[in-house]
């Protein structure tokens, strides 16, 4: 589950994710969207936009694995895609206005959609949106679906560069 608060600390939001195939995910009952799961940095000037909170949680953690300090951003999960209309434009979700409004030193907007028609077309829209107000840039993840899939490989790569590293060792 996760806890979305508002700027008084009281929970206002909680989104439920299943962590197997069965595709269990959902809003609880009651939930305000305008203050989806995220993370904020003092004073930060950037934001980082995901879609989902897993994403948001899987990207901090590739950063930690790089040695990267992630203190000091701000990270939105906006708990889903939105629509755009006829001419490929929207309207700020509730989330990042939200942000947006009560961070007013955020100037560099990062857009962390998923790869696939929905995640690039929110995107490009965001893109346009954003552009007027703040230097956005879009980093979908380099391979995979979305930041959490690509996590996963990116683990699963290292285990088995390990593993054949091991072997070499042993067989030495």
């Amino acid at each position: 589950v996760f806890i979305g608060f508002d700027e008084q600390g009281i929970e206002r939001y909680a989104a439920f994710r299943a962590t197997d195939e069965s595709r269990v995910m959902g809003d609880a009952s009651g939930s305000d969207k305008g203050y989806s799961f995220r993370i904020m940095g003092s004073d930060s000037d950037t934001l980082h936009v995901f879609e989902s909170s897993i994403d948001l949680l899987s990207y901090i953690t590739l950063e930690m694995m790089k040695g990267k300090s992630w203190q000091e951003a701000s990270y939105l999960s906006m708990a889903g895609v939105y629509s755009t209309n006829r001419k490929g434009r929207i309207k700020y979700p509730k989330a990042l206005k939200n942000v947006l409004d009560c961070q007013t030193n955020i100037c560099k907007v990062h857009l962390h959609f998923d790869n696939d028609h929905a995640g690039k077309e929110f995107a490009n829209a965001f893109s346009i949106l954003l552009r007027d107000d703040f230097e956005v840039i879009n980093e979908p993840p380099p391979f995979a679906k979305d930041y959490n899939e690509y996590l996963c490989r990116v683990v699963e790569e290292r285990r088995m560069n390990n593993v054949n590293r091991n072997d070499r060792s042993v067989a030495r």
